[in-house]
């Protein structure tokens, strides 16, 4: 099961057993948390303890680039963030939201009124074309749509490699070898074809922050895929939960802060990073049960932000939650501790933004009867799933 649907397994496993056990998966060893204080320990408190998942990270290699940030630790892990913190500083993103908006509303005024239009397709378009203007300081509109289509492509096939217990090294001229390559090399292509461009020098991006790193291409792969793929992705979950719960989009476009709690309750519900690996570094403990080093560790972030425990009426779409009360310490769609999501505050900034702008000039309505899931490298809308514009 583990093989062709995690979450399914991960879900029986969190209704059968306790919130963190021991499991085999061949002759594997792998811890499943479904604690959110457990998962805290892991990834802050004990946190050296645990480092990053060779298992699982290797075989996104072609999507992030062997040195990208992702794949990253210790003091290399260190240094990137640093770096990279520059892009998304408050003075920065203040310059960001008006180069958002103006992506936004170019889109807006594209779209044909009462057409249906498949979601996925529309934000990973709009989203990767924001991330090649913020990290590589590029407008690449009409290029982006066929990078974004291989990138879609590379995630599908990768994360189909993450569920396999044993994929073919890529050195194998298989099929599907071969087309991995093809994908990966077209994406660096193009990325070096950006990196000859004259832009502006003055900007805090990738291409002039890590200017003089052997690694930039990487550094370029793993801020485009990370700044875009998830974003776009949870953009397409709470614009298909707000076709059906409609009373909300009115509100939307006139307020910011509860734009933001519509946002965090499809995270919530749909968090792109629906689970988190670890490998545990040395023996430990966490909640009295031994991990051993080699363990392999699966935080299941998903199970977590639909528990009983920690959420009244988690399955109930409730936008309310986040404002009526303080932060829920068991929250954590961009994980927690040193290797959490470092690009949170533009993701949050990005998606209001244009969750305003789109129900400021649309009505939007459903086309489709339900919510659909599949899961690539992170959890996606099941592509293809539209959703009908109606101008204001």
């Amino acid at each position: 099961m583990f093989l062709s649907n995690p979450i399914e397994l991960l879900d029986s496993l969190a209704r059968s057993g306790p919130g963190i056990q021991r499991s085999h998966i061949g002759h594997k060893a792998f811890i499943f948390v479904f604690n959110a204080q457990a998962a805290r320990e892991i990834l802050v408190t004990y946190a050296d303890a645990f480092g990053k998942n060779d298992t699982i990270l290797k075989k996104i290699t072609p999507i992030t680039g062997e040195h990208g940030l992702v794949q990253l630790e210790g003091k290399a892990s260190q240094e990137v963030r640093k770096k990279s913190r520059a892009i998304f500083s408050q003075d920065n993103l203040a310059h960001l939201q008006a180069v958002i908006e103006e992506i936004a509303l170019s889109y807006v005024s594209s779209i044909p009124n009462d057409r249906a239009i498949a979601i996925d397709e529309l934000m990973t378009e709009l989203i990767l074309n924001t991330a090649f203007r913020i990290f590589l300081g590029v407008n690449y509109k009409d290029s982006s749509k066929k990078v974004g289509q291989e990138f879609l492509r590379l995630n599908h096939i990768c994360g189909n490699r993450i569920n396999q217990l044993i994929s073919l090294p890529l050195w194998l001229p298989s099929r599907q070898n071969k087309e991995i390559i093809a994908l990966k090399n077209s994406i660096r292509g193009f990325i070096l074809s950006t990196l000859k461009q004259e832009t502006s020098k003055q900007e805090k991006n990738i291409v002039n922050l890590f200017s003089k790193s052997p690694h930039i291409i990487d550094q370029c792969m793993t801020f485009l895929f990370a700044g875009h793929e998830t974003t776009a992705s949870s953009l397409a979950f709470t614009f298909l939960l707000l076709t059906r719960y409609a009373h909300y989009q009115d509100r939307i476009a006139n307020d910011f802060i509860f734009t933001k709690a519509i946002y965090q309750e499809s995270l919530r519900l749909y968090p792109p990073a629906y689970m988190v690996t670890k490998k545990a570094k040395k023996n430990t403990s966490i909640q009295g049960l031994n991990i051993y080093k080699g363990d392999q560790i699966i935080i299941a972030i998903k199970q977590i932000h639909n528990s009983h425990t920690y959420f009244k009426d988690p399955h109930i779409f409730d936008p309310n939650r986040f404002i009526d009360c303080h932060h829920n310490p068991a929250f954590m769609p961009f994980s927690l501790g040193n290797k959490s999501c470092v690009g949170e505050r533009l993701a949050y900034l990005e998606a209001c933004i244009i969750l305003q702008i789109f129900c400021k000039n649309f009505y939007i309505e459903p086309v489709g009867h339900s919510i659909e899931t599949e899961q690539l490298i992170t959890l996606h809308p099941k592509s293809g799933q539209k959703i009908k514009f109606s101008k204001r």
